[in-house]
């Protein structure tokens, strides 16, 4: 999870309110989820092969994009797939 990255967007994004009176877009400031397997820009993801592991992220996939896009912004963390 990525906790002092959604706050400082959540703080941005209550300034961006304050003065314009729109969300940013429909997600303003809705916290989002998404697999570990999807790359966030900045972030380590092996995107489910072992030989990319630890591969810094260069961009975000399009996924995310259109979920920052959005008004998701920052706020958004991984969850990890776990095999039973």
């Amino acid at each position: 999870m990525f906790v002092d990255e959604a706050l400082a967007c959540a703080r941005e994004l209550d300034e961006i309110f304050a003065k314009s009176k729109k969300p940013v877009g429909p997600y303003h400031g809705l916290p989002f989820s998404i697999k570990d397997q999807w790359a966030v820009k900045g972030k380590t993801s092996s995107t489910g092969f072992a030989i990319w592991a630890n591969t810094k992220e260069s961009e975000d996939c399009n996924i995310v994009s259109i979920l920052r896009a959005a008004g998701a912004g920052k706020q958004i963390s991984r969850i990890a797939a776990t095999v039973h």
